[in-house]
């Protein structure tokens, strides 16, 4: 793929949206940001992006995990890889591959582990193209 890899980091937490901006670009990565669910919907009937990062949204229980935000956004984004990475107490028991998620990181802090997804599921952004 030609040009730097994409990344939608959806995340209502700026202070955490800002980290995964900063920690993505400085490997590499070319990332876009949404802070809810409707502006990455808007984002993605427009736009295509490789990877999509998201917080847990609209968990009302903090005992049962609701998807319905996934399927919004696995609704405009095709087969685009989704990672959940939540601090969501309703987000602990969530596994890679159910909801259709490729990966879960359960620590907004897990930078390292959020890294090493990204580059298994879209690849290690092409340096020379920086």
């Amino acid at each position: 793929m030609l040009g730097k890899k994409e990344i939608l980091v959806v995340n209502p937490d700026q202070a955490i949206e800002s980290l995964f901006v900063l920690v993505l670009q400085e490997e590499g990565y070319a990332v876009t940001t949404a802070e809810s669910i409707g502006k990455a919907v808007e984002l993605l009937s427009n736009s295509r992006v490789d990877l999509i990062i998201t917080e847990a949204f609209y968990q009302h229980d903090p005992f049962v995990f609701d998807p319905a935000f996934i399927w919004k956004l696995r609704k405009v984004s095709g087969d685009t890889p989704i990672v959940l990475c939540s601090v969501a107490p309703s987000a602990d028991g969530v596994r890679a591959g159910k909801f259709g998620l490729a990966a879960v990181v359960r620590n907004a802090f897990g930078i390292d582990e959020l890294i090493d997804k990204a580059s298994r599921l879209v690849g290690k952004p092409n340096l020379a193209q920086l």
